[in-house]
């Protein structure tokens, strides 16, 4: 089957929506099918590089970048038609797969199925306008989200949706090979026998850098690492927290973060009860499903969550993960204090993670189940 997977997320970036976009091509095709993957034009400085190698995935499918002028309020409708002219003067796809809900529109009416993923609600009366015409459209096969509490409000907010046409398929991540003793050294400040405990991931309000700052000087015997974050955010940071047990790493390209995931025994998603998006937009706390806490799952780390009902579908207190208040930096450092004298229950904790990582949340099994909801779902 071909697939065009169209998105509007800049390939190469650093935002964690062109990981989830990079490794959906690749579980895709790694059903067997012939991807095409959309999307913008990124960073200009990593021009020269692998894009794939720079993601850690194969060279499996095909990468197309139109432009997106900077113009506000049209810029989108300009992007989704340059999509659809380049779709148009080449192969039909079997399959349009959409993250770009105006791409997405700007195909409909050629005869061919659609799964539309979205990660939020609409966030204007125009995109849900555009959403309920394409829910409508006799080419729509299903709706994919990423959380059932976002299932729940897509069915409250769109009476006429059958909730049959909803699948529900959190995030996930690739099981990572076995460490290898020759991979490239990295910098990593340690104290002998000290806990190392790491926070992967932006530094935008809400996503727990807030939390993360206040645990050095509660736990001086520990090491805190964080890995991520712009340049901007970073020099904030980094005049805000000076505790000499705190190290930030700053960005890491996805394809090297296995080397620092290895290093840590815990690793935190302290998400608070408001979670915005790059340049504070938005608040995505209530559906969030972060990319970083699948990959911890996958690395078989002791992990330690929020409070939040949207983490705690997919972990499982006290046999998965432990779990804080996502506003309470005692409790958070009780829990990561339990950790460092009882290394037994994080090892226990860390094996759990990654069996259901492996059993429900590889990007493989993912794409295999959103393609099968599809072809169950009659037109």
């Amino acid at each position: 089957m071909r697939i065009a997977y169209l998105s509007s997320s800049p390939i190469p970036s650093r935002y964690a929506n062109s990981v989830h976009v990079m490794k959906m091509c690749q579980a895709l095709a790694a059903q067997g099918h012939e991807v095409n993957l959309h999307a913008r034009p990124g960073d200009a400085d990593a021009s020269g590089d692998d894009v794939f190698a720079r993601y850690g995935v194969e060279r499996s499918f095909q990468i197309h970048l139109s432009p997106r002028p900077a113009i506000r309020a049209f810029g989108s409708l300009v992007y989704a038609s340059n999509v659809r002219r380049r779709i148009r003067a080449g192969t039909p796809p079997d399959l349009f797969y959409a993250r770009n809900l105006y791409s997405l529109a700007a195909v409909a009416g050629m005869g061919i199925p659609m799964v539309y993923e979205a990660h939020t609600l609409p966030a204007n009366a125009g995109q849900r306008l555009v959403e309920n015409r394409l829910f409508r459209h006799p080419d729509f096969r299903c709706l994919v989200v990423i959380s059932d509490a976002l299932r729940r409000d897509y069915l409250a907010a769109v009476r006429t949706l059958d909730p049959k046409r909803v699948i529900v398929a959190h995030d996930g991540a690739d099981l990572p090979g076995p460490h290898r003793v020759n991979e490239p050294v990295i910098e990593w400040p340690s104290r002998p026998g000290a806990l190392q405990v790491g926070y992967v991931g932006h530094l935008y309000p809400g996503k727990g850098m807030e939390m993360v700052a206040q645990m050095p000087e509660r736990l001086p015997d520990v090491d805190f690492h964080v890995v991520g974050g712009t340049e901007e955010d970073l020099t904030a940071w980094r005049a805000r927290v000076t505790a000499p047990n705190l190290t930030f790493h700053g960005f890491v390209s996805h394809a090297r973060l296995a080397s620092y995931y290895h290093r840590c025994h815990v690793l935190l998603a302290p998400l608070q009860r408001r979670v915005t998006l790059q340049k504070g937009k938005g608040d995505i706390a209530r559906w969030t499903s972060p990319l970083k806490l699948f990959e911890y799952m996958a690395h078989g780390r002791a992990i330690i969550i929020s409070d939040l009902p949207v983490l705690e579908e997919v972990i499982e207190a006290g046999v998965t993960g432990l779990v804080a208040p996502s506003a309470d930096p005692e409790a958070w450092a009780r829990q990561i204090a339990r950790l460092r004298d009882n290394r037994a229950l994080g090892a226990r904790l860390g094996a759990s993670a990654r069996e259901a990582l492996e059993q429900h949340y590889t990007w493989n099994t993912r794409a295999a189940r959103v393609l099968d909801a599809a072809r169950g779902i009659a037109a």
